[in-house]
Parts: C-alpha cells; sequence; structure tokens
C-alpha cells in the first residue's frame, strides 16, 4: 500500500465513517420523501443500497486487491494539504488557488505535516484530486471512509437527477430510465469514492442535468444552477480537458438540435437556420483549405494530450493488468479518425467474454455482452434510420450519441489496459443505455410531465 494506513479502517475512520454512514441515509431518506411520484419512488431505496453497496466494493477492491492505488493517495494527498491549512493557512490557499506544475521544491511547505505522494504532488490532475478532497475533509474529519463516502453520495444524487430528467423527457418508460441512470453497476463502481471518475461523472450529471432543465423552462436561472454549471466545467476542465471539450460541444450541438425542433413551425426561422448552417460549414472548409487547419490540428495539444494519456498506460509501469491493441496508431488527425469505429467498438463492448481474464473483467465483459444486445436490437428491430433521425432532434438524446462516441472514442483509443479502459468508459455507459433504450422502446418523442424535483 501507500504510505502509512493505520488511520484507515481504524477506530476513529470507522467511527466518523459510521457517523457520516447514518447521516448520508437520513438525508437520502428525506430527498425520497421530496419525490412526488410514486413509482419513481419505488426505485430510491434500492438505488440507493446499490449506489451504497457498490462504494463499499470499490473501497474494499482498492484497498485489498489493488493495495491502495491511486485512490487512497489522493485521500493522503487531501489530508496533507488539509493539515497545511492548520500549520499555514497562507501557503494552503496559495496550493489552492495554484493551477500550475508543482516542483520538487513545493514540497518544502509540507516539511511540518509530512510530505504527500510524490508521484501524486507532481500530476496535476492527481493534485487536483486532492485539493477536492482537501475541502471535503474539513467536513469529514480527515476520515477516508467518510470522504469516500460523501463521494459516492454526489454521484448517487446526480444519477437521480439524470433519472428525474430522463423521466421528464419522456423518451423510455420510468422502469428502463432506473435501468440506464440507476442501476449499472459498473457506473456504481468506479463512479464512486474518490476518484477522477467519480468527480467527473458528478461534475457532468449536475451539468447536464441544469442545462437542459433550464432550456425546457423546467427550471429558472438562479445562482445555484449557474453555480453548479461553472463549477462542474471548472472541475472537467482541469481533471480532464479534453473531456471538458467534448461535454461543450456534445451540449451545443444538443442545444441547437432543441432550438431547431422547436423552431419547426416558424418558416422563416427554420430557412435561416439552415442557411446560417450550410455558409458556416463552407466558411470552414474555406478556412481550413486557406490556413492548413488540419496541420495545425495535428500539433494541437489535444493530440499531444491524448498520444501522451496512451503513453502513460502503456509505459507506466504501475498500470498494470491486460492490455489490447488497436492496430498500428498514427497521431494525425487523419490516423485517428480511421481508428475511429474500432476505439468506439472497444469501449463500448469489451471485454468480450474470451478476452476477460479476471473476476473484475468478467463482470464487465457480461455488462458489455449485454450492451452488445441491446444494440442489436436497436438496429434491427424497426426502422434504425428514423430512429437516429428522430433522436438527433432530441436535445438529451442528441447530446447523449454524441457524448458517448466521442468519449468512447477516446476511451477506446487511449486506455491500452482492460482495467484502465473499464473505469474510463463507466461515465459514457448511462448514456449509450438511455439511447438503445429509447430506440428499442421507440418512445423518442419528447413529452413534458411531472415538474423535477430539486436535488
Amino acid at each position: 500500500m501507500n504510505g502509512d494506513f493505520k488511520e484507515i479502517f481504524g477506530f476513529v475512520d470507522l467511527g466518523i465513517g459510521s457517523m457520516c454512514l447514518l447521516l448520508l441515509l437520513a438525508l437520502s431518506f428525506w430527498k425520497k420523501s421530496q419525490v412526488e411520484d410514486l413509482e419513481m419512488r419505488r426505485y430510491f431505496t434500492p438505488m440507493m443500497f446499490m449506489k451504497f453497496g457498490m462504494g463499499f466494493v470499490f473501497i474494499s477492491m482498492y484497498i485489498f486487491y489493488y493495495n491502495g492505488g491511486d485512490n487512497t493517495a489522493y485521500w493522503q494527498g487531501g489530508v496533507k494539504l488539509n493539515s497545511l491549512f492548520f500549520d499555514n493557512y497562507t501557503s494552503y490557499f496559495k496550493d489552492l488557488f495554484y493551477f500550475g506544475e508543482n516542483t520538487y521544491d513545493d514540497l518544502i511547505k509540507f516539511q511540518n505535516v509530512g510530505y504527500p505522494p510524490n508521484y501524486i504532488f507532481k500530476g496535476y490532475e492527481s493534485w487536483f484530486v486532492c485539493k477536492v478532497v482537501s475541502v471535503v475533509s474539513f467536513l469529514t474529519f480527515r476520515s477516508y471512509l467518510a470522504t469516500s463516502l460523501v463521494f459516492t453520495y454526489f454521484a448517487m444524487m446526480g444519477s437521480w437527477r439524470l433519472y428525474e430528467l430522463v423521466v421528464r423527457y419522456g423518451v423510455i418508460n420510468k422502469r428502463n430510465a432506473a435501468i440506464a441512470a440507476l442501476f449499472i453497476p459498473s457506473v456504481g463502481i468506479w463512479c464512486s469514492g474518490i476518484t477522477k471518475d467519480s468527480l467527473i461523472y458528478i461534475s457532468l450529471l449536475y451539468i447536464i442535468t441544469n442545462v437542459f432543465s433550464i432550456f425546457n423552462g423546467w427550471k429558472k436561472i438562479g445562482f445555484w444552477s449557474l453555480f453548479s454549471i461553472a463549477l462542474g466545467l471548472f472541475i472537467i476542465y482541469h481533471l480532464r480537458t479534453f473531456i471538458f471539450y467534448v461535454v461543450v460541444v456534445s451540449i451545443i450541438v444538443a442545444l441547437i438540435a432543441g432550438y431547431q425542433k422547436k423552431a419547426k413551425s416558424n418558416f422563416v426561422f427554420t430557412l435561416a437556420y439552415y442557411i446560417v448552417l450550410i455558409i458556416g460549414f463552407v466558411s470552414i472548409l474555406f478556412i481550413s483549405a486557406r490556413s492548413n487547419s488540419i496541420e495545425t490540428l495535428n500539433d494541437s495539444s489535444f493530440m499531444d494530450e491524448v498520444q501522451t494519456i496512451q503513453n502513460d498506460f502503456i509505459n507506466n509501469e504501475t498500470y498494470k493488468g491486460q492490455r489490447y491493441s488497436l492496430g498500428a496508431v498514427e497521431f494525425t488527425v487523419f490516423g485517428m479518425l480511421r481508428l475511429f469505429p474500432i476505439a468506439v467498438i472497444t469501449a463500448f463492448y469489451r471485454p468480450f467474454i474470451l478476452e476477460a481474464r479476471s473476476p473484475i473483467l468478467l463482470a464487465n465483459a457480461l455488462e458489455s455482452l449485454i450492451f452488445l444486445w441491446f444494440t442489436l436490437k436497436f438496429l434491427f428491430q424497426g426502422n434504425v434510420f428514423k430512429k437516429i433521425r428522430v433522436a438527433l432532434g432530441n436535445e438529451l438524446l442528441s447530446f447523449s450519441i454524441y457524448f458517448a462516441l466521442f468519449l468512447g472514442f477516446i476511451a477506446g483509443f487511449t486506455s491500452i489496459i482492460f482495467g484502465v479502459l473499464v473505469r474510463f468508459r463507466a461515465p459514457i455507459l448511462p448514456f449509450l443505455a438511455i439511447v438503445l433504450l429509447s430506440g428499442i422502446s421507440a418512445k423518442v418523442i419528447m413529452k413534458p410531465k411531472e415538474k423535477q424535483t430539486d436535488v
């Protein structure tokens, strides 16, 4: 394990963690009492026990199977930052609001409180997680278990917000919406606890539920809504810059689809929309041809980030496990586009059953098999082109399609290790399930219904 683990599962940690669990359960039951729809409410308690249960599975897996790993290292870094506040609060706030790369010399401020794990401190994204943990640890009294439960709780409530949004759109029935948003096992495991994935998933859910609720007039523009959106984008940007761009682009495209749908009865608006779209597309092609933008994109920071992430997974000895290959890789726009289909298929449906050589991968392989079955039903049950056309006219389904495809490509392209892939793709799965189940049920026309409750 990383560092000294006497505090984890010790008397103090278990005591604070138990009290935190009771408090979060009480808060969860209060949230359940606010749900007016009885059919929706029946899914709340099973979701709650499933999410907290998966959270404990995640904690146990990292402590006893992975011997700590990044999960406990994030906690250690956050605790050291928390201690720094009481030793020198000026240094704490300077570190908290410093968003550059750390150096070895920066460690000197921890000399009185103990040093954080070096590889976590030197990693920009990893240290950002520690900053978030340090803030939460003020409320959890530095308890590893309590801090993990707080992260799990927010992931759970974010999932519930997504469930409410899907039900509000009416694209699938409430039972299938619960399956997609609440009960996917790998999402419950990998998007809980103290990880980058859980922070990204929580941020994503609060962003889209606020954006789409405001867009449809189901929720007024208020301080907390705008704060949730801004904070979520801020967190994602500092954890995974390319996911930030995927989220922003997917939301913009989805909102354009929503505006187009709302303006169908307005001939002038619709005509103007298509004229602007055509002119914009032609202008982009013309500018690209004149400015060699393809070559510029090949050398962009995005391409560098993708290559860096993949090389890290390939060369870093701390990432162990069964690997896969997509074949020869060229880190250019056209080289990546060539591998787009196989990378997306890898993210959505691998590991296959015959590729799973551990209990964890076998569980994910079975889950992938279910998604493959849903995909085949989506493709061959009814008119698939009509399903896609109607889905692209619905902002929630449109976002789900673009987000799943873009992030699925990046996950499949960069992960290289199945153990990394199943974590990386977890935030994609609810949105993939929403699209597939909407096509299978053929309920892809949005009919606003009950008022969404806030979380």
